[in-house]
């Protein structure tokens, strides 16, 4: 169980960022993925690797946002400026 503390904020900024840099190399990934396509053809083993990898970072950006948001409503602060929170559709955003 999380304890409120004045540290809470800065421990949910940490994950916010943390979410932020997942999202990054899910993304760099996925571009990948696509350089892959192109050069091996959708079907093959590069670009399946490729995708899962960045669907798994996808998955742990949306683990760090969610751990952010609980530190955040045990001292009932706003998101930090300079953090985008969003929403998680790994099923939508990688095939």
């Amino acid at each position: 169980m999380l304890e409120p503390s004045p540290a809470q904020a800065k421990i949910a900024e940490y994950h916010f960022r943390e979410a932020a840099k997942m999202r990054q190399k899910s993304e760099e990934l996925m571009e990948r993925a696509r350089l892959y396509e192109g050069l091996f053809g959708a079907n093959s083993d590069w670009v399946a690797g490729a995708r899962l990898l960045a669907r798994s970072y996808e998955e742990e950006a949306g683990s760090h946002e969610d751990l952010g948001q609980k530190h955040l409503r045990l001292v009932d602060a706003p998101v930090p400026n300079g953090v985008t929170v969003r929403p998680v559709d790994i099923k939508h955003q990688i095939r």
